[in-house]
């Protein structure tokens, strides 16, 4: 069994197309031949040569793994975990103009999505789990003001106080997950497009030590 170089998936050598020295499946054939022929950088056949530098951003390939150092100061890594990052069009947000099922159905449709092995050396794993612990802790304090303002005014707490009350605790319940959300990427995705992913955060001495990316403009 071998790995498609552009999709990850499992297949016989029987079901696979040996192209520009890597493992391709069918389905994946038009787009991988596609990409060569936009003059984006050749596949290789290891997966860890599919990450590039352009400017202050990570360029990762679809099915690439980026190199086992820390992404945020460039130490060798020592923990590695598989993270989702999604990006969608920034003019997305005007079909909330339209209705909620405006957006649902764009995001949808034009949202895009790519697994990364994010790898980090063990402070900055550290760091990423005090965050995650910090953004639990903003989520229970905001149920905690939201609960206390409510039986704080059936307990004859003055209303405008109780209001404020009500309202930190609610800015707490939304800004948690989005903290927790962010200290869990670690990176920022600019732009997915349906070959690559552009992510900002990376170290400067990191993205130093990769190629630069030299296919189509991003």
């Amino acid at each position: 069994m071998k790995s498609c170089h552009e999709c990850g998936a499992e297949h016989s050598e029987e079901d696979l197309l040996h192209l520009a020295g890597v493992w391709v499946c069918g389905p994946c054939k038009p787009v991988f031949l596609q990409r060569l022929r936009e003059g984006a950088p050749p596949a290789d056949a290891d997966p860890a040569r599919g990450t590039f530098a352009l400017g202050r951003t990570l360029v990762v390939r679809f099915g690439a793994s980026p190199p086992p150092r820390c992404v945020r100061c460039n130490a060798p890594g020592t923990w590695r975990m598989r993270h989702s990052y999604s990006w969608h069009p920034a003019w997305l947000i005007l079909t909330l103009l339209c209705t909620p099922l405006a957006f649902v159905i764009a995001a949808f449709v034009f949202s895009r999505t790519i697994h990364l092995d994010l790898v980090l050396c063990e402070d900055h794993a550290r760091e990423r789990r005090r965050r995650l612990l910090l953004a639990g802790v903003w989520v229970v304090t905001g149920v905690i003001l939201l609960l206390g303002g409510i039986f704080g005014r059936r307990m004859g707490l003055p209303v405008p106080a109780a209001v404020c009350i009500v309202v930190s605790g609610v800015i707490s319940i939304l800004m948690g997950p989005l903290f927790a959300q962010r200290a869990s990427g670690v990176l920022i995705a600019r732009r997915i497009s349906d070959q690559c992913a552009v992510l900002r955060g990376a170290d400067p001495d990191y993205l130093r030590s990769l190629p630069p990316w030299t296919g189509n403009p991003l």
